[in-house]
């Protein structure tokens, strides 16, 4: 199987840099790498907002970083949001994605998007 068609170089940076995130934040937690039938590399993570645990995938297609990398939860059907996440998907609109992506978009500021929107609507729905 061929792993992706991304440069070497960059996913070599990718890594680093979710490395370097691990070990800045608390919150946030690597659990394994993997890759698909389908050519993706997955990164499972754990994202710890409040007190609760999101286990999450961070997707980078064969095709990164030309197409865009994305977020959803490990567990199929898993809500993580009600208004920002895609039903059948179940992949969360974050602040990048196909409408705006470019390819000097990380996979560090997927990870940060998805905590601003965790962040935000835990303190949405907390104040309703």
């Amino acid at each position: 199987m061929e792993l992706l068609k991304t440069p070497l170089e960059r996913l070599i940076q990718e890594r680093q840099l979710l490395t370097d995130l691990e070990n800045e934040e608390n919150s946030f937690k690597i659990q394994e790498w993997n890759s698909t039938d389908t050519n993706e590399l997955h990164l499972n993570f754990s994202l710890k907002i409040g007190t609760i645990d999101f286990n999450g995938v961070l997707v980078y297609p064969e095709l990164f970083p030309e197409l865009p990398a994305y977020i959803r939860p490990q567990k199929s059907g898993e809500r993580w949001s009600i208004l920002h996440q895609y039903g059948g998907s179940g992949v969360l609109c974050l602040e990048y994605g196909p409408d705006n992506w470019n390819t000097n978009i990380s996979g560090v500021e997927l990870i940060r998007s998805a905590q601003i929107l965790l962040l935000t609507d835990a303190m949405t729905w907390r104040w309703m």
